[in-house]
């Protein structure tokens, strides 16, 4: 076998041993992927920018060099300052798989004071960044605006989210219950109102029936209605806090209308075929980091109200289907998906080179005098 073979065949048992290995190391070689991906378009490992005070923007690898605050992370960003400055646990539920995969926070101890001054500025940035508008039926209400397209789903400035609503309502209820400032009540009781509006007058609900309402995700007048899973399960969770935390009557009602919604179409999420969960509506399979999430949410509605249909959560939680498949057979891969791969191909070659480089050092003759007559090591006298 000449040199080109012996190289096309180790590069193909690399490979191989890249595509089997990468079924095992997704959970972990995601994150780095994604760094790794920052890092050769845009020189940082981290897609996200911390002020000062700890509140995040975020470049979008799709748009333009540059960083926008994107509400939603900022919920999020919220809602793990809270949880470090209390050290609750609350959150875990969701808050777990965002650290291990795409959040960055600052440094600092559990329960400093610093995680509560951090808090408060998310808290800040909701009632300082929300738009108020007036519905067709003269509803006052507000909304956080994005000020850039997704064309993914047709989205067009400015547009809103209500899985941004749904988080900003948690940060500024607890930051009410924190401080006392009325502000912050002030500012969730408009948030709050933007789930009794449709989506075609700027609010983010479909209302399916009278008595079932999905609250979207990605909403705009025009876009592609996606009805992704998360953002409306984030949705109901805040709603359900702030019912239970405040005694509100409308919050019951939004809640108990989006639950309607959920029941009605949670199975659609399920893809036996794979098997695996869908991220929307439009059948775009999760990735490993969404899929871990509509399995947590959907327990954690479960824990939080029994009901029967959100049970299928267990099912989720039982398919384990190798990410070769998942991402590479069912679907085209996307760059992430790719980068892992690269990064199970260079490790495997790097284990093929150590490899060859200890077997080569084993097999080495050893220089030993008495069994090497008129060798060098014989040479005595």
């Amino acid at each position: 076998m000449n040199r080109y073979a012996r190289l096309a065949l180790r590069m193909a048992l690399v490979a191989v041993c890249a595509l089997a290995l990468s079924n095992l190391t997704e959970p972990f070689a995601s994150r780095y992927a994604s760094m790794l991906l920052q890092l050769a378009r845009y020189g940082s490992p981290s897609p996200h920018l911390l002020s000062e005070d700890g509140v995040p923007s975020v470049r979008y690898t799709r748009l333009q060099d540059r960083y926008y605050h994107n509400p939603v992370y900022v919920g999020i960003y919220g809602l793990y300052y809270y949880d470090r400055w209390l050290e609750s646990g609350r959150d875990d539920y969701f808050l777990k798989v965002y650290v291990r995969f795409s959040l960055y926070p600052p440094s600092g101890a559990p329960g400093d004071e610093i995680w509560r001054e951090r808090f408060l500025a998310t808290a800040d940035w909701f009632v300082e960044n929300l738009v108020v508008r007036r519905s067709h039926e003269g509803r006052v209400y507000g909304v956080y605006e994005y000020p850039f397209a997704w064309e993914f789903y047709n989205l067009s400035p400015p547009w809103q989210s209500g899985m941004a609503q749904g988080l900003a309502l948690q940060v500024l209820l607890r930051a009410w219950q924190t401080t006392g400032e009325e502000r912050y009540l002030t500012t969730a009781e408009r948030v709050k109102q933007a789930f009794f509006v449709p989506t075609h007058e700027g609010g983010v609900t479909y209302k399916d029936t009278p008595d079932a309402w999905w609250y979207e995700e990605y909403a705009s007048p025009g876009a592609k209605p996606s009805r992704v899973l998360n953002g409306m399960e984030h949705a109901l969770v805040a709603l359900h806090e702030y019912a239970a935390e405040r005694g509100d009557a409308e919050a019951r009602l939004l809640f108990e209308r989006g639950l309607a919604a959920l029941e009605r179409t949670l199975a659609n999420y399920s893809a036996p075929q794979i098997p695996w969960t869908y991220y929307d509506a439009i059948g775009t399979v999760a990735n490993y980091k969404y899929h871990q999430i509509n399995v947590n949410l959907t327990r954690y509605l479960y824990t939080l109200t029994g009901d029967e249909p959100l049970r299928i959560y267990t099912t989720w939680a039982s398919w384990r289907t190798p990410f070769v498949v998942r991402e590479f057979v069912r679907q085209r891969p996307n760059y992430l998906d790719l980068t892992i791969l690269f990064l199970n191909f260079l490790f495997c070659g790097a284990l093929l080179v150590v490899g060859r480089t200890l077997a080569r050092f084993v097999s080495r003759p050893r220089n030993d005098p008495g069994s090497d007559p008129g060798g060098k090591g014989s040479d005595i006298c």
